[in-house]
């Protein structure tokens, strides 16, 4: 199991990704579980995000990188994100995230429809649920690098933080401009 994810509506109804790119759901509280059929047909990937929309109940949403990260970011097979909107029983690919190995998801709990993602090579913003995304961190820049982790301030949805290898940054104005949020301690 890769990432686990409780519906916030229904506490009985929980999924797991799985490291081979699928996802199980239990609608008993974890007694039984099944494979989600189709699924987001990602054999080869590592299941990293699993998410129940904050307001539809319907919509989940699951992002994927390559069980072997080496070459990642670079094409089809690098990753991906997608959205089921009638409860994981189909799911589509977001185009513009196709090829992006995905290791983190936010949605902002005061503006839903803003969403942030954290891939290997950049973080990327939704302003419309997920259908369409933006690289909103600089190409090539020497510290802000080697993205793990996102979360967006609950009271802003212009607030994200990211965590990298190395230090955590942070964007007030939607990702326009970022600074280091603190500092390492030798």
């Amino acid at each position: 199991v890769s990432v686990l994810a409780i519906d916030p509506r229904n506490a009985n109804r929980i999924l797991i990704g799985s490291g081979d790119g699928q996802i199980y759901s239990s609608n008993d509280g974890g007694t039984v579980w099944k494979r989600m059929r189709p699924g987001i047909r990602a054999l080869g990937f590592i299941v990293t995000v699993l998410h129940f929309d904050r307001e539809k109940p319907n919509l989940i949403y699951a992002g994927v990188k390559p069980q072997t990260e080496v070459g990642e970011d670079v094409g089809p097979n690098s990753g991906s994100f997608f959205i089921s909107e009638d409860n994981g029983e189909s799911w589509r690919e977001a185009e513009s995230m196709r090829g992006r190995a995905v290791r983190s998801f936010s949605q902002s709990g005061s503006e839903p429809n803003v969403m942030a993602i954290a891939a290997s090579k950049g973080v990327y913003r939704s302003s419309d649920r997920g259908k369409n995304w933006e690289l909103i961190t600089p190409v090539g820049d020497p510290e802000l690098r080697g993205f793990h982790s996102v979360a967006i301030d609950p009271r802003d949805a212009n607030a994200i933080y990211v965590g990298t290898h190395h230090l955590p940054w942070k964007t007030l104005d939607g990702g326009k401009t970022w600074k280091r949020t603190g500092h390492k301690e030798v």
